[in-house]
């Protein structure tokens, strides 16, 4: 048996609990892997409250991004490049009801843990790192391009700001006082949240992109 987080009703963080469950198997192309550490995501706690309809059984499952070794792997298992899965990878990725000690995902779904980054990063990187991705691939930027980063000190926004650096671009970040230092430290030139955004960011320079994480206040100041 291993245990996995749960609820049997919608509702808040009260209707969660702790439960065993089967030890999973992984069919062909899937892998099994010991979690390490897993995110949560606005998505899980809406679905969680209700917000998200759906028609699946309770019990639910809960969570999604993960970090951890694979302990079995299915038939013709192998990562998106081809690679076979090998047992002891050290892997992040995404699966349904990560919250648990094991869980099984989609083979091609899974990749790499760099050596370096910590597991308890990974383990809630998948949807903010494709997200920031998914933004960035449909916007491109370079070093002649000034972005606007709304809520940077979030998880997309921090992603997206340290990418678009990475290609060359000027970042200013939106964010609350407490963390400007952090986002110095990142290379975002941080700029405060509320009233008189617009004229803030006016001050620092010509905006050619936005990305707003948290609303619509950086896009309308960009704009």
């Amino acid at each position: 048996m291993t245990r996995a987080a749960m609820y049997n009703e919608v509702g808040g963080p009260e209707v969660l609990f702790v439960t065993e469950v089967e030890d999973p198997s992984p069919g062909a192309r899937k892998v099994l892997v010991a979690v390490e550490a897993a995110g949560l995501n606005p998505y899980d706690a809406k679905a969680r409250g209700g917000f998200i309809p759906s028609d699946a059984p309770f019990p639910r499952r809960i969570g999604g991004d993960f970090a951890g070794t694979v302990i079995a792997v299915g038939e013709g298992a192998a990562y998106a490049d081809g690679t076979p899965v090998s047992v002891g990878d050290a892997v992040m990725g995404r699966a349904a009801g990560a919250i648990a000690d094991q869980v099984v995902a989609n083979a091609a779904e899974i990749a790499r843990r760099p050596e370096g980054l910590a597991v308890e990063v990974a383990g809630g990187l998948h949807v903010a790192g494709l997200t920031a991705v998914s933004c960035l691939a449909t916007v491109p930027v370079d070093e002649d391009d000034v972005v606007l980063v709304g809520g940077a000190s979030g998880a997309v926004g921090l992603v997206a700001s340290q990418l678009a650096i990475a290609r060359g671009a000027r970042v200013i970040g939106s964010a609350s006082v407490a963390n400007h230092d952090f986002l110095r430290s990142l290379g975002v030139e941080p700029v405060e949240y509320g009233d008189g955004l617009a004229d803030r960011v006016r001050e620092l320079g010509e905006i050619t992109a936005v990305m707003d994480c948290h609303g619509r206040d950086a896009l309308d100041a960009g704009v």
